[in-house]
């Protein structure tokens, strides 16, 4: 590891072993598991998860279903003809669980480029922190990557119309159902918004199926209500360049973006997923907490 990537590492580290990991641990009301590896690469390195309440049916968060970068797509767990990666995994994954109950994996990819995903359960949360490191013999840029929670399954909470799955534009919650077709708008029942302002490169496949909302989220997070409304689940990372849903599934996103890497170099990406009883008001102080950088777009 090189001078550079050391204190990165380190603080990427100190978030997730921080004194507050094991007592959150002993009094976790969160359950996430993973789900058992089929097959060869590529194969879905999936967790399942129970909220803190009775509920029937598991989310499941594919962690990651893709990355993306300016080199090609670097990693996607499932095989599509017309989305090859341009690079492979060097072994096989599999998650682990560290002392302080934190599920993790790394891997290292035959171009030089490795990352790793780290999953920590809290009372009514889990947290995602992932990172990036370039050993490649160029800059990494554009790395996007997609979380996919899928609600299939999950009593009350599937929403195959997104009537029911809200994103925050202009101040208020917006159902997703309800945003506008954008320019580049495809077909339902993909429904994506953006939370930057330049769009990113998608590949064809998912732009033609794509409906591309005219509305820009004001920060990055995604929720969905359950059906009698007492209850939400929310999936926010500290950046977001597509916010959506495949109303196919369902599953809900708020993919982020790794920092541009320079050669040598790591960074890294966190998001929560939060389990919450109560309206959507009530997910926004706990965003907030999380990621206070995105305290002056809710002003």
């Amino acid at each position: 590891m090189t001078k550079a990537v050391k204190p990165l590492a380190a603080a990427l580290a100190a978030i997730l072993t921080a004194g507050g990991v094991m007592a959150d641990q002993g009094k976790a009301t969160v359950k996430v598991e993973p789900v058992p590896v089929e097959g060869p690469y590529p194969h879905a390195m999936s967790v399942a998860i129970s909220p803190p309440w009775e509920q029937e049916g598991q989310w499941i968060l594919r962690a990651p279903e893709t990355i993306g970068s300016n080199h090609g797509l670097l990693f996607i767990d499932h095989s599509r003809p017309d989305m090859p990666p341009v690079t492979m995994p060097t072994h096989s994954l599999a998650w682990k669980t560290s002392r302080h109950g934190i599920l993790f994996y790394d891997c290292a990819l035959a171009n030089g480029i490795s990352f790793s995903v780290r999953i920590r359960p809290g009372k009514r949360d889990v947290e995602i922190v992932s990172s990036i490191t370039n050993g490649y013999v160029a800059d990494l840029t554009n790395s996007g990557n997609q979380y996919c929670l899928i609600q299939k399954g999950v009593r009350g909470f599937e929403d195959p119309n997104a009537e029911r799955t809200f994103i925050r534009v202009k101040g208020r919650w917006v159902a997703l159902s309800r945003t506008r077709p954008g320019p580049t708008s495809g077909q339902k029942p993909f429904f994506i918004v953006t939370n930057t302002a330049d769009l990113p490169p998608l590949p064809k496949a998912q732009i033609e199926r794509s409906w591309w909302a005219d509305e820009q989220a004001d920060i990055p997070l995604i929720a969905t209500v359950s059906e009698d409304g007492r209850r939400l689940v929310a999936l926010g990372f500290d950046n977001s360049y597509k916010i959506m849903t495949n109303a196919d599934i369902p599953c809900i996103h708020a993919d982020p973006m790794f920092p541009d890497c320079p050669v040598g170099r790591t960074v890294g990406v966190r998001g929560k997923i939060y389990f919450v009883e109560g309206d959507l008001d009530d997910v926004l102080p706990l965003f907030l907490r999380d990621f206070p950088e995105w305290r002056p777009k809710l002003l």
